[in-house]
């Protein structure tokens, strides 16, 4: 042959340009001529001067025929080993890889090129669909307890297998959990879809232990609760979370939710505050002293002065207070000590005998002292005079006569501006 070619790329016999005319050998016209197969190739050409004629004999490599196989379809997860043959000198795919060997396991067109060792290129393709079943079950879903749903799956398929073993289309579950079903296909492929199941509960609620309160104060019950409820009900009505306890009982609260009624009930009662008197209020006199006194057998006092003894000992007017605590409770008790604004003296002689000194027998009083009673008595206790005017005297008669000279003794009361006390003195 004067040359040869691959077959499967053809070989392009080129007459030149610049003829008015072109024959090839089978009749064709063009200047270009591509030959396919072995043989003997020619031409005549003509121009307005002259004519001319070559020819070329071709011998074509046969093309090598290579096969990856039908187009074809196989389940998800399962790998096609395409081979393209052995004798070729290099291999191209289409992913740029040049091994022999292809392992395939995605969906898509698939290609190869060889070189024989002719140096001839083969080509082929091969299209792949993997593909699995989708069983359907449904959407996760929550039930209440106690409840069952029933999960199906599409018809269409040869076998069912569910996470227990059961071979239904279906499965009633009535347990929180995942659920699943492989199933498979008339090509044998195998698909699994998976569900969750949540279970509620009707409200789980609790007051707490029985308790108490301190007389006087008050308590709040707060409703714990372990799964979420719409709403509240408790023995009166009120329908709040908490419920602000102000009296000694019984108290229950129910609380609901799509799936039903919770209740609890608790029983609070009230504790007795210690008993704890600093005793009346009353008044101090300048340069006097006064111990209060808490009483015993608390656990902790706290006066006003953050002193936390039994007793207080005070030397002025003033408002005092304590706190005691007796392990439960807590109790105060505050006393008013006022001073006493007023003076009042009474002589303990005089001489009614005519001279101008201590003729009378008469009370000193400031102008805060009222509610005044003076009497005197003599020794044997017979009311000799008495005046309920602090500026009134005693001359020293008794029934129009002067009473007798000796020892008599007085008594007074009153009162002092600012105080309601009574005072009495002898």
């Amino acid at each position: 042959p004067d040359t040869t070619f691959c077959q499967s790329t053809g070989y392009i016999l080129n007459a030149g340009s610049g003829y008015t005319s072109y024959q090839w050998q089978d009749g064709s016209s063009d200047s270009i001529f591509v030959a396919d197969s072995s043989g003997l190739y020619y031409v005549y050409v003509e121009n307005p001067c002259s004519y001319g004629y070559d020819s070329i004999y071709l011998e074509a490599f046969p093309i090598t025929d290579i096969d990856l196989g039908n187009d074809t379809t196989a389940c998800s997860g399962s790998v096609i080993l395409l081979d393209p043959g052995f004798g070729f000198i290099s291999f191209l795919w289409h992913d740029g890889s040049m091994n022999q060997f292809y392992s395939a396991d995605q969906s898509g067109l698939y290609w190869v090129e060889v070189i024989d060792n002719n140096l001839c290129p083969s080509f082929d393709t091969i299209a792949i669909d993997f593909v699995a079943p989708d069983p359907n079950i449904g959407n996760d879903t929550i039930v209440c307890s106690g409840e069952n749903v029933t999960f199906y799956v599409q018809d269409g398929f040869v076998n069912y297998s569910w996470q227990d073993g059961s071979t239904l289309p279906y499965l009633i579950a009535g347990s929180a959990g995942t659920y699943w079903c492989e199933v498979t296909d008339t090509m044998g492929c195998l698909g699994r879809d998976t569900v969750n199941l949540g279970l509620n509960y009707p409200p789980a609620i609790s007051l707490g232990n029985d308790t108490s309160f301190c007389s006087g104060e008050n308590i709040w019950l707060n409703v714990l609760i372990s799964d979420s409820a719409s709403s509240f009900h408790w023995h009166d009505g009120s329908t709040d979370s908490s419920y602000q306890v102000t009296e000694p009982g019984y108290y229950w609260v129910s609380a609901v939710n799509d799936c039903g009624t919770g209740w609890d009930s608790v029983y609070v009662a009230s504790k007795q505050l210690p008993l704890v008197f600093l005793g009346n209020d009353t008044i101090i006199f300048a340069g006097d002293q006064i111990l209060l006194d808490a009483g015993s057998g608390f656990e902790n006092y706290l006066w006003l002065d953050g002193s936390t003894i039994q007793t207080y000992q005070l030397n002025e007017a003033g408002t005092y207070w304590v706190n005691v605590f007796d392990g439960s409770c807590y109790n105060t008790d505050t006393i008013l000590i006022e001073p006493v604004s007023c003076d009042l003296f009474i002589p303990i002689v005089f001489t009614p005998n005519g001279d101008p000194y201590n003729e009378n027998f008469y009370a000193q009083a400031s102008k805060e002292v009222y509610d005044f009673y003076l009497q005197v008595f003599n020794r044997w206790g017979e009311e000799i005079w008495f005046t309920r005017d602090k500026d009134e005297f005693w001359d020293g008669n008794h029934n129009g006569r002067p009473a007798a000279e000796g020892s008599y003794f007085w008594l007074v009361s009153y009162k002092c501006s600012g105080s309601n006390q009574t005072f009495n003195l002898k």
